[in-house]
């Protein structure tokens, strides 16, 4: 051993010397040193023995095994290489051929070591990134996902290429039944496409359930990813707005494919919604009503929409399925599911190709959501405050009304102040058609005959947005009263505009045409009210609405 020590000390190392085998145990459990050298007979045992005992002791077994051996022979080598050796030196030693030997193998033991902390450190590092991977998920799924999506008319697909993806799917109800449906398609894949994900559901959930429509939501989301996304990453995006009672949906399409149409009693595409728009968060400001599609819908209508995942598959040659055929092959389809139709459609043109982008499908049965509308009524809500009184008054001149809705803004100030909250859908039905009969009929002077025919609808948003951008006098003034009792209370609204009036008389005989379009909202209202009553040609009307606990 002195031997062995001295030229180890030449070379620096660090050494621990032991004559036994009791010695050499409790010194390799402190030190776990990256060599053991051992002789092949100790004093009184044997060092094959020992070595056994030292490599059931190791943690990582990374401790390279040198015999010291008399006698040199084959037979003497192979027991070595059988008891766990990596190599013997023989007596007499010489000095260059242990030193080579000993720097050999602590080298590959400090490899060895060092690759075993890395692969340590790696694993640890993955497990910690698939923790944080899955409560990021986790929010992401709980900031993202509606019950309005697991409704018997909604079906979806989702097929991303990565945990995190640029592709976004939100649905909702405005607190007048209208539905909400949003599809978007971040540029780029995994998480830096998914960054702006939150901040537009935030955003569309938000402003849906406080009772703001298309416009001011894709407004709001504009504005918010252009202050917040770094160049080059933008959201190309469609939104629909579907009013079950009128059959009217609105189509704004940014960027994405086309929005279809499939009738499943006619059993084809019947209508394609292109993109009229730039994508969102590149431009200061959007355009919405002039971008706008407006369509009255059918029985049997399907919409189906879908990102360019699907219509940019390719197959080996690079040819991608594309729009046309699309349609074509849904002219074929049999099945009630359109998705999993195009999904085998896709999946049979790539031929075995791997999927390069994420594809996200949504089919919505538009006359299936009349019959879960109300099934979709919240019941969970804050106690109303009791005996109460209390009076509120807005004014809202040209330049409020070129410019936003302040309807949503209205109805959060009464669900503050009194808590009505499980009476939010009527009371905004109510502030809802009699604002827009005095904002449209009363300072407008809009004729809603032109909303008869489907291309009405959109010539009548057209023109309503032209004559408010030319509003230059008038105003619509709001009064809420609110009486208090011990069992409810009674909230009267006074809506009053300084326009010219309109027949109210005419627009409810015009109404009761199971074909007219317009009118209906008055009806509703005096369905929902304890008393509604126009005077001043139109031009004033209070609506009295009682609650009870």
């Amino acid at each position: 051993y002195c031997e062995i020590c001295k030229i180890l000390d030449k070379q620096n190392y660090k050494i621990f010397p032991a004559r036994t085998g009791a010695q050499a145990l409790p010194l390799y459990k402190q030190e776990n040193p990256d060599l053991i050298i051992i002789d092949v007979k100790l004093s009184n045992e044997s060092g094959f023995s020992v070595a056994k005992t030292l490599k059931a002791l190791s943690v990582d077994g990374l401790s390279p095994i040198i015999y010291i051996s008399q006698a040199e022979s084959k037979e003497i080598f192979g027991k070595c290489l059988e008891n766990g050796g990596v190599d013997v030196i023989h007596r007499p030693f010489d000095e260059t051929i242990v030193r080579s030997k000993i720097v050999t193998y602590t080298s590959l033991s400090y490899l060895h070591r060092t690759e075993k902390n890395q692969r340590d450190a790696l694993v640890k590092y993955n497990e910690a990134l698939r923790s944080n991977y899955e409560v990021a998920e986790n929010v992401f799924r709980k900031v993202m996902h509606s019950d309005v999506l697991e409704m018997p008319s909604v079906k979806y697909s989702l097929s991303p290429i990565a945990i995190f993806n640029g592709d976004i799917l939100l649905a909702a109800f405005r607190p007048t039944g209208e539905l909400h449906v949003i599809l978007g398609d971040f540029t780029g894949h995994g998480l830096a496409a998914a960054i702006g994900a939150i901040p537009v559901s935030d955003i569309f959930y938000g402003m849906t359930a406080k009772g703001f429509g298309i416009t001011e939501i894709i407004q709001e989301i504009n504005t918010k990813l252009k202050r917040i996304l770094p160049l080059g990453l933008y959201l190309t995006t469609c939104m629909i707005e579907y009013d079950p009672d009128s059959k009217k949906a609105s189509f704004w399409n940014a960027g994405l494919p086309d929005v279809l149409l499939y009738n499943k009693n006619v059993g084809a595409v019947t209508q394609r919604f292109q993109s009229k728009s730039f994508p969102l968060g590149i431009n200061d400001k959007v355009s919405v009503v002039d971008t706008t599609d407006v369509y009255l819908i059918e029985d049997g209508d399907i919409v189906l929409m879908y990102t360019d995942g699907v219509t940019e598959a390719k197959r080996a040659s690079g040819e991608m399925y594309g729009i046309e055929r699309l349609v074509g092959d849904l002219s074929n389809c049999k099945q009630e599911s359109l998705i999993g139709y195009i999904e085998n459609c896709v999946n049979d043109f790539v031929q075995g190709q791997q999927q390069i982008d994420d594809r996200t499908l949504l089919q919505v049965d538009l006359s299936a959501v009349l019959k879960n509308i109300e099934a979709k009524k919240t019941t969970s809500h804050p106690s109303p405050v009791p005996n109460s009184n209390w009076k509120v008054h807005y004014s809202f001149g040209p330049e409020i009304l070129r410019n936003c809705d302040p309807l949503p803004i209205v109805i959060q100030t009464l669900m503050e102040l009194q808590k009505l909250h499980k009476y939010k859908q009527d009371i905004f039905v109510i502030l809802k058609e009699l604002f827009i009969n005095a904002l449209d009929h009363g300072l407008l002077r809009l004729k809603s005959e032109l909303k008869q025919q489907a291309e009405g609808f959109s010539l009548y948003l057209q023109e309503k947005q032209k004559r408010l951008q030319q509003l230059d006098t008038g105003s619509i003034s709001i009064e809420i009263f609110h009486k208090g009792h011990d069992r409810g209370g009674q909230v009267e609204i006074t809506i009053h505009d300084t326009g010219t009036g309109f027949d109210v008389q005419q627009v409810l005989a015009s109404s009761k045409s199971e074909a007219a379009y317009h009118g209906r909202g008055i009806r509703l209202v005096k369905s929902i009210c304890d008393s509604l009553q126009y005077d001043e040609n139109g031009c004033r009307v209070q609506a009295v609405y009682r609650w009870t606990n």
